[in-house]
């Protein structure tokens, strides 16, 4: 810590004007925070339909995932086959 010779005086001007910024930080930070509970109203709460609560998650049974895979596993089957259609005849 730096040693200076500051009289007595000048130290608790100083003490007075930092504890005087406190005051007006503390009261822009409770400001601040009184604006806080409304935009935790506007952004926490999920947009809900007719005021009804959200459901929970859907639970697909293990056949209807083996139903699922098949479907997109035919749409991709048709897909590479376009595709490889496409090339062959650019090769050819």
């Amino acid at each position: 810590m730096r040693t200076t010779s500051l009289s007595e005086d000048t130290l608790q001007a100083a003490i007075q004007a930092f504890e005087s910024q406190i005051k007006v930080l503390h009261a822009r930070v409770a400001e601040l925070k009184a604006l806080l509970p409304l935009a935790h109203a506007v952004i926490d709460e999920p947009p809900s339909i007719n005021n009804q609560p959200q459901s929970k998650k859907r639970v697909i049974s293990a056949a209807g995932r083996k139903r699922m895979a098949a479907a997109q596993k035919k749409r991709w089957d048709a897909y590479n086959a376009k595709k490889n259609l496409k090339t062959k005849a650019a090769t050819a």
